[in-house]
């Protein structure tokens, strides 16, 4: 077999590997929406003026992820408080931000442009949330990554005022936050 033709084939599988390798570390940069979801609902918790802004009726809005609707869409109805005042009332996917309709907070998946959404979730002070841990980098407020395999919420300070969350200050004891 002539040099040329093995050096071939030796580029080919490198070549794939280097496309595995890309599409595994992309990967590694969310959080399983199941698990990212609850965490989420029960961070949510902590924003100091939920009940007087919703209720205790969450909806969800979802722009990206049909996995993140799903998801939500099954803890729907169910308490995420010990006192049950406070519940998921409405999951909504979105294609594009919506016109008139003001969720408690949007999801914003692998397939959305987070810039797109934060520039709506800040125009009409809704949080911003994302199981892509480089997404809070990008301007969402509230993220979950994995560190040495356990969730880690993100908290993104600078979004999280344009958004005007007033947050227990209990969230800064169990985020890591950027700006």
């Amino acid at each position: 077999m002539p040099v040329r033709h093995v050096a071939r084939g030796i580029a080919a599988i490198c070549a794939g590997w280097a496309v595995l390798g890309l599409a595994l570390a992309s990967g590694a940069q969310t959080v399983d929406v199941e698990l990212a979801s609850k965490i989420i609902v029960k961070i949510v918790m902590l924003d100091q003026d939920l009940l007087k802004k919703t209720g205790g009726k969450l909806e969800i809005g979802v722009i990206g992820s049909p996995e993140a609707v799903a998801a939500f869409t099954r803890l729907k109805g169910s308490a995420i408080d010990k006192d049950a005042s406070v519940s998921i009332s409405d999951v909504i996917a979105y294609e594009s931000m919506p016109p008139a309709s003001k969720p408690t907070l949007i999801f914003v998946g692998e397939g959305a442009d987070p810039a797109v959404v934060t520039k709506y979730t800040r125009g009409n002070q809704i949080l911003s949330v994302t199981n892509v841990a480089t997404f809070v980098e990008r301007g969402v407020t509230l993220g979950i990554e994995m560190e040495n395999n356990k969730p880690k919420v993100l908290l993104n300070l600078t979004s999280s005022e344009s958004e005007g969350l007033n947050w227990d200050p209990k969230i800064l004891k169990i985020s890591r936050t950027v700006r």
